[in-house]
């Protein structure tokens, strides 16, 4: 083969080379040209995915919290309904002073000054009767002078609930404040009230006992 028909094939060489890079990049180009818009809608439905499941996760978040709230809410109903009936139930129950507040209520009593004392209930009340002398028990355990009422038992006091009454406000007898002191231990309130009539004696206390408020 001589020079000339060397450089032809040589010559014919590159061209078919080039061609071939030049078909390649087109090649690449349509390839990016037509896949361009397949992966555009792939990640569109991507995205729309990822949307869908934040919202879905959300809308159970705001259902868990509106759920919890609602529940938070009931328990408190249901504690206000129960608070209630304890005390309803407390409103039908009669006055009584149970063993443990028993012992308190004496053992109060002992460490003070003692002296005569009438417990007198409005008649005609079996519940201020019955709760009349089981303060008269704890007054006797006690050792306080226990006087009879004398004359007849009034037929209800001007309040309900249990007090005192003493001659004056002035100068009570030495026991009257330890007693109402030691009642209130136990969480039974005696209010003091001057009935100089009914207590015409400046040493005694009288405990009245009045229907249940």
């Amino acid at each position: 083969m001589d020079d000339l028909t060397m450089l032809t094939w040589i010559d014919r060489a590159k061209t078919v080379s080039a061609l071939l890079v030049a078909l390649g990049v087109s090649g690449e180009f349509l390839g990016d040209w037509i896949a361009a818009p397949i992966r555009k809608r792939l990640d569109t439905a991507k995205e729309a995915e990822i949307a869908r499941f934040n919202k879905e996760a959300g809308d159970a978040s705001v259902a868990a919290a509106a759920a919890n709230e609602r529940a938070a809410g009931l328990e408190a109903k249901a504690a206000q309904l129960q608070l209630e009936l304890e005390k309803e139930r407390a409103a039908r129950l009669p006055r009584s002073i149970n063993n443990a507040n028993r012992a308190k209520l004496i053992a109060c009593l002992k460490n003070g000054p003692r002296g005569p004392i009438i417990v007198v209930p409005k008649t005609f009340d079996e519940e201020a009767e019955a709760y009349a002398r089981q303060m008269t028990d704890a007054l006797q355990q006690a050792q306080f002078e226990i006087r009879a009422f004398q004359g007849q038992r009034p037929m209800g006091f001007a309040n309900a609930g249990a007090f005192i009454f003493v001659n004056n406000l002035v100068k009570w007898p030495v026991h009257a404040a330890h007693v109402q002191h030691c009642f209130q231990e136990i969480g039974i309130a005696l209010s003091v009230f001057p009935a100089p009539n009914e207590v015409p004696d400046p040493s005694v206390v009288v405990i009245a006992i009045s229907s249940k408020p």
